[in-house]
Parts: structure tokens; C-alpha cells; sequence
């Protein structure tokens, strides 16, 4: 079945509306319905990435490309797609270059005293399991609190 057919049967024909709570009545069954929909047909999406910290000209960098590629969007100007691209091509190279620093910096405070060269040799040797996230009826639950409930 498809999102379609799921919202069809729930919400057969035109509903009987006439007291103004009817229509507050007939809204939140929708909003129900839609919302089982999504989550009967959404897949679990996996984020991997915690937020990055960035220096901030290079998050001054991908504002300035992102306020162009808007531009661009609009008026379709080859100048503003041309200094877009490059903005990307810069962004790309200082991203790759404050990830070389911050690994060199990271590699030289590891220190034999506190161990930490053992535990970073134990991190990296270890495999790591990902476990999606729990499906319930009302919708995926991410945080432990929620998934404790069920």
C-alpha cells in the first residue's frame, strides 16, 4: 500500500462538519491519519554526523556561497553560478585543510604518561555497531527516554 491508499481509507468521502467543534474534530483525525501515514512509509535515516565546528570564516565562507546560490536561483546569472562554484572549491579545500590541522594537533597531544596513545590505538581497533533507531506505532523513537516506554 501506498501513502495514498493509507490516507484514502482512513479518510473516507467529505466529512459532516456543522458545529465549529466538528471542525476541530475532523482537523486532528487528518493530522492523525497523515502523520500514521509518514510513519508506516518513512525509512529510518541514519545521521552519522555530529555537527562539525568549524572556524568562522569558513562558516562566513558557506553563508557568502549560500546567499550567491540563492541569487543564482533567482536570476540565473552565469556570474553568480561561476562565484558559487568556486566558493564550493574553497570551502572543500579549507574544510580539508582545518581537518589535516586539527588531526595533527589531535596526533601530537597523544602522550605515552596518561595513556592516551592506548586508548586511541583501542578506539580505532575496535568495530563499532550501529542500531537503528526503535519503530513504534506513533513513529520512530530516537532518544532513549522514548524508546524506554515501549
Amino acid at each position: 500500500m501506498k501513502f495514498y491508499d493509507i490516507a484514502k481509507e482512513a479518510i473516507p468521502g467529505y466529512p459532516s462538519i456543522n458545529l465549529a467543534t466538528d471542525i476541530d474534530e475532523v482537523i486532528n483525525k487528518i493530522t492523525a491519519v497523515i502523520l500514521t501515514a509518514i510513519n508506516q512509509f518513512s525509512k529510518a535515516k541514519i545521521i552519522n554526523v555530529p555537527n562539525r565546528k568549524l572556524p568562522p570564516r569558513i562558516k562566513n565562507k558557506i553563508t557568502l556561497r549560500n546567499q550567491i546560490k540563492m541569487r543564482w536561483q533567482i536570476t540565473y546569472d552565469p556570474r553568480f553560478k561561476r562565484k558559487s562554484t568556486q566558493l564550493t572549491n574553497e570551502i572543500k579545500a579549507d574544510i580539508k585543510q582545518h581537518d589535516q590541522d586539527s588531526w595533527a594537533e589531535w596526533l601530537r597531544s597523544l602522550n605515552q604518561e596518561d595513556l592516551s596513545i592506548y586508548s586511541a590505538t583501542r578506539k580505532f581497533s575496535r568495530k563499532f555497531h550501529k542500531i537503528p533507531p526503535i519503530l513504534d506505532t506513533d513513529g520512530l523513537k530516537y532518544t532513549p527516554r522514548k524508546s524506554e516506554r515501549i
